[in-house]
């Protein structure tokens, strides 16, 4: 199977500072792979190059077999490379529906029909509806944004990343910021993700990372030290000594 996603020895610099360095990765379809590394690795740079937000230095970023360094972030999650954000991004007064269906006609290119004629567009509810059910988030569909709980919030984020119907999913740090007993539903949400979804995350919580990836790739300083199984990182020694020694010795968090 050829990668749906490839990064070829991209590099970032920022003036003097080197942010990424010749770092290369691919995913196929169905890859559920996790990015990990200590604050400052490179993690973030490396997701907003391959999702448009930032230029890239050196390499090259290819989405089905496609070169992408001069297609827009708007343009890539149209093809389906989406992705989501460490901190939220919701507005506080809309629903988890009407954020639903934003998301919904804006892949439609139909947003200019969102607050007029929404609430008659029933094939969008009925994939709104299928979207809060696939997440587990039903009973949410109609209180504001902004009275959810920290963790439901990520949920929702995730459906909306859900409603674009990407390919690719890069997913920054979804349990950031989430009470440490809450972090289950949003393992839970990202068991049910579809099957045949390519995931990239980003994610400092070690308990998720080791439950949902079947791949780790680890950066320090920018580059990529480590490339391999779960089990296998756990005991390799450069990846202890880098980033999870905590974690290793029972922690649970690195």
């Amino acid at each position: 199977m050829s990668a749906l996603l490839r990064i070829e020895r991209v590099s970032k610099n920022f003036g003097g500072l080197v942010a990424s360095r010749n770092v290369s990765l691919a995913l196929e379809p169905g890859d559920r792979v996790a990015l990990i590394g200590p604050n400052g690795a490179g993690k973030t740079t490396l997701v907003n190059m391959i999702a448009g937000l930032l230029p890239l230095s050196a390499g090259r970023v290819m989405f089905a077999g496609q070169d992408i360094a001069r297609v827009s972030a708007v343009a890539r999650v149209r093809m389906g490379l989406v992705r989501t954000f460490q901190i939220s991004r919701l507005f506080p007064d809309l629903t988890p529906r009407e954020h639903l269906g934003l998301a919904v006609l804006q892949r439609q290119r139909r947003t200019g029909h969102l607050f007029r004629r929404f609430e008659a567009m029933a094939e969008v509810h009925r994939e709104i509806d299928g979207l809060l059910a696939e997440l587990g988030i039903e009973a949410l569909g109609g209180r504001a944004a902004g009275a959810l709980a920290y963790g439901e919030q990520r949920l929702v984020e995730i459906a909306i990343a859900l409603a674009l119907q990407p390919r690719v999913l890069l997913l920054d740090e979804p349990a950031a910021g989430v009470p440490q007993g809450e972090t289950r539903r949003i393992v839970g949400a990202l068991d049910r993700l579809p099957a045949d979804l390519a995931v990239l995350i980003i994610e400092h919580d070690m308990d998720l990372v080791f439950r949902f990836a079947r791949h780790i790739i680890v950066l320090a300083e920018g580059e990529v030290i480590f490339e391999g199984a779960p089990a296998v990182a756990a005991n390799d020694p450069h990846v202890r000594q880098a980033y999870l020694g905590s974690y290793v010795h029972g922690r649970g968090r690195a």
